[in-house]
């Protein structure tokens, strides 16, 4: 009897009996009758022409054949009125083991399909149902081994597209469910639930392969590694590797078969995958030591991974966690084969990171990411790398290190000072060291942190719990009270009892120094001390007491305020005097204070002078900006009426006064205000008193002078060259003199001239300036009314927005970013304003 003939006869009956027949036995029966063809039934072939031999060929017929087909047909008889013509315990038992105990790609396929071609119904909820045991069960680890079973590679399309179809499916599960179910969704297709489940299948099913390859029988690792990617395309890797990398670690560390195992599962990735997953797998990795045993030599052979380790994850991207440093550098360097590639990438890293045009055009996070590359590289270079390519080295760091130095950004400045001493203490170490001043923070202990090879991370536990052990406090021995603690020597010297080493020394931490300089009573005085005084403590005296004379407004400070400015401009620490920066700065403050016109017509036209240093024309810009705020918020602000000053009570009175007497009084007044009807209500406080902005006076001579001579080039002086970082000072204080000239009549034409010069500016390459334009424009914005830019100044602040907005999509600061989403907002709040207030 033909067994194909006999199967498709019954499967063309089933189908017709299902389709129309009303009676439910013969339903039921023809439902079992082909469920005795499944696989994995162990019940035996109700089937009564197929004789008992040809059954296994029946049922791998009715599989390769009829399943598919056949799933597809109940499910699209599957109805509220199908189902309710049964028993449910007895329909649902047999209608389940076709999806459960068939072909388990097929019924996965199937089933998903079904969901997503599914409006919500019974049969949605169904499929889902199904779902959910398919998963639970081991049905999915059974067809994931089926794909890894044998040396069967998808040797022709259509079985790699429907591997593409599977791997997909199982990987874009949750959202599928979500999209259908929204928020009735179980847990178990929530992504942060339904990934670490299917890894943790994925790990049982690397188990059967390792188990297989033990005893010679051939294994795919295709299929997983298809399945890898696909989570790794979706977003899931970050949790893949979460799960999966304890259970490496640890099988990896003394098994051979399983590295070989591991390794083909990750270098088997496909190449459009490939960046995802091996990412994560830096970031996840403890060591680089478990990269090697994953990664092998790879790197040698294909040229998507060598790109990514070399050029895209070190010198594109930028990343938080220096572990992916450590390993990708510490994969490169710790192999004879793979250390050419090392040697290749640190000379790359010292080309960008020197390059000026690059460290003008990008973030600040990205530019610290390729130096602590750098730092990691260093900590690998051996003794003969050393010698090889220690003129190569110095080549590359001495332009980089111009241009750190150059640099308008302090944080920039202090990475190229780290970078360029560690660099030269590595390569020559018994040499001339270079030594910089710079502040000890927190990144900068980091980056030096990173020039130590890091070690397993499995041999610092271990190393830690041998510390912890060694470190337990001993008990302490109790002496006895019958045993004298202090037993001299008899051949102790007599001189010991004269030492007076015992004696308690006095503080004199807060003793104040007695100078034999006499302070100065007079600003002609102080000013004579510290022109011709080469006595240090002459110096400290009269410095310290400027600041005093000075907001003591004597009658002829006017005329000696240019003069004692000048003095002050010049004057030098030759001493190290203690606060001599802080203490000149508020001198020179206080005579800006009260001389303003004096003051600051001296610095401003001193300010674009030649023979000044950087730093005398900073110190000019922060007295102008500390001047002009000062001048703004007068404290002077008279004496308060007495009749608003209350009498303070007298101690004994307010002791005898009990609280309960404070109580009750309260009680009762606020029942009188309760029952008492007001029409009216005055002030219950003074009002605060109004006091003249005394800056609006010289608000002129503080800012338009500073913009006469910008463009001006100087031998000494290129304020839009190479001296960038006075010019993004520049724009620091002009925004603080045009606020605090708010509400003042020349602040109107003060915003008009600066609006033009930070347009001028605006595409200035160096982020420092950029930040100081960004800074400048929102100060504008906040000191004239919404109504004056609406009307006069509505076309340059349309051309302006579009700038910012320009700055916030390409801009590679980071900082530069965040100042413009301000300005727009602050930009858009004052529109939004004007637009109410003209409503009726």
């Amino acid at each position: 009897m033909d067994v194909k003939s006999e199967i498709r006869r019954k499967v063309r009956e089933a189908f017709t009996t299902l389709s129309s027949t009303t009676d439910n036995n013969d339903v039921m029966l023809a439902l079992r009758e082909i469920s005795s063809l499944l696989p994995l039934m162990t019940s035996p072939c109700l089937i009564q022409n197929i004789p008992r031999s040809d059954i296994p060929h029946a049922k791998q017929e009715f599989i390769e054949q009829h399943y598919p087909r056949f799933i597809e047909f109940l499910l699209e008889q599957l109805s509220v009125d199908w189902v309710s013509r049964f028993p449910k315990d007895t329909i649902s038992g047999v209608f389940d083991v076709f999806y459960l105990k068939g072909d388990h790609q097929e019924a996965f396929i199937v089933l998903c399909n079904t969901i997503s071609n599914c409006s919500p119904s019974y049969k949605l909820n169904k499929c889902v149902s199904l779902l959910e045991q398919f998963i639970s069960g081991e049905n999915l680890i059974d067809m994931m081994w089926q794909q890894c079973d044998g040396a069967k590679g998808p040797a022709d399309p259509y079985r790699y597209s429907q591997w593409e179809e599977l791997v997909t499916l199982m990987a874009t599960l949750p959202e599928r469910i979500t999209n259908k179910l929204k928020n009735e969704t179980n847990e178990m297709f929530f992504p942060q639930h339904y990934v670490p489940h299917l890894t943790n299948q994925i790990m049982t099913v690397l188990q059967q392969v390792y188990n297989s390859i033990k005893v010679d029988h051939d294994c795919s690792m295709e299929f997983l590694s298809l399945l890898l990617g696909k989570l790794g395309l979706h977003g899931h890797a970050d949790i893949v590797w979460t799960v999966m990398m304890p259970t490496i670690y640890k099988l990896t560390s003394h098994d051979f078969v399983w590295c070989r195992v591991c390794e083909k599962l990750v270098t088997g990735v496909p190449d459009r995958c490939k960046e995802s997953i091996v990412t994560s797998l830096l970031k996840t990795a403890p060591w680089y030591g478990v990269i090697n045993k994953l990664l092998g030599d790879t790197v040698l052979t294909n040229q998507k991974l060598l790109f990514l380790l070399t050029n895209k994850l070190l010198l594109v991207r930028a990343f938080k966690q220096e572990q992916l440093l450590k390993n990708i550098i510490g994969y490169l360097a710790t192999s004879s084969s793979r250390r050419h590639i090392y040697v290749k990438t640190m000379m790359t890293l010292l080309d960008v990171w020197g390059d000026s045009s690059a460290l003008k055009h990008t973030s600040y996070d990205q530019h610290l990411y390729i130096s602590q590359a750098i730092m990691v590289c260093l900590a690998f270079v051996s003794t003969k790398e050393k010698l090889e390519n220690k003129q190569e080295l110095l080549g590359k760091l001495m332009p980089g290190m111009q241009c750190h130095l150059d640099s308008g950004e302090h944080s920039v400045r202090t990475i190229g000072m780290v970078v360029g001493e560690s660099l030269t203490n590595c390569i020559d170490p018994g040499g001339h060291k270079l030594e910089f001043q710079y502040e000890r923070t927190a990144e900068v202990e980091h980056l030096q942190s990173l020039l130590v090879i890091p070690k397993d991370q499995g041999t610092k536990l271990m190393e830690s719990r041998m510390q912890e052990l060694n470190l337990k406090p001993q008990p302490s021995v109790k002496s006895s009270p019958n045993i004298p603690q202090n037993i001299s020597s008899p051949h102790s010297d007599s001189s010991d009892l004269d030492s007076d080493d015992d004696l308690e020394p006095y503080d004199l931490s807060n003793d104040v120094k007695q100078s034999a300089v006499k302070k100065p009573v007079y600003v002609r005085d102080c000013m004579e001390g510290l022109i011709s005084s080469e006595d240090p403590d002459r110096l400290e005296t009269c410095l310290s007491t400027a600041e005093v004379l000075v907001r003591r407004k004597p009658d002829n400070l006017g005329e000696v305020a240019a003069e004692f400015t000048k003095l002050l401009l010049h004057l030098q620490d030759n001493f190290a005097t203690p606060l001599f920066p802080m203490q000149r700065h508020g001198a020179m403050v206080a005579l800006a204070v009260h001389c303003p016109k004096e003051v600051s017509g001296y610095l401003t036209n001193e300010f674009f002078e030649r023979n000044y240093n950087l730093r005398q024309r900073m110190d000019i810009l922060e007295v102008l900006a500390a001047a002009a705020q000062e001048l703004s918020q007068p404290k002077e602000l008279g004496a308060i009426p007495s009749s608003h000053i209350q009498p303070i009570p007298d101690n004994t009175q307010a002791a005898a006064n009990s609280d309960d007497q404070h109580d009750w009084r309260e009680i009762v007044q606020k029942r009188i205000d309760s029952k008492t009807r007001r029409f009216g209500k005055g002030r219950t406080q003074p009002p605060v008193p109004q006091v003249n902005n005394k800056f609006a006076e010289v608000a002129g001579c503080f800012f338009f002078p500073l913009l006469k001579n910008f463009d001006r080039k100087e031998n000494t002086f290129d304020l839009l060259g190479e001296d960038h970082i006075v010019l993004g000072r520049l724009m620091y204080t002009l925004g603080i003199i045009v606020y605090a000239a708010i509400n003042t009549p020349i602040a109107r034409q003060m915003a008009t001239s600066l609006l033009e010069f930070i347009w001028i500016l605006r595409y200035h390459p160096e982020a420092t300036v950029r930040q100081g334009l960004l800074f400048a424009l929102s100060m504008m914005l906040l000191s004239i009314p919404g109504f004056v830019l609406m009307a006069d100044l509505q076309s340059e602040i349309s051309e302006t927005k579009e700038w910012l907005e320009d700055l916030v999509d390409k801009d590679p600061d980071n900082e530069c970013k965040k100042l413009a989403i301000q300005a727009l907002v602050l930009m858009q709040n004052i529109v939004q304003q004007e637009f109410s207030n003209k409503k009726p």
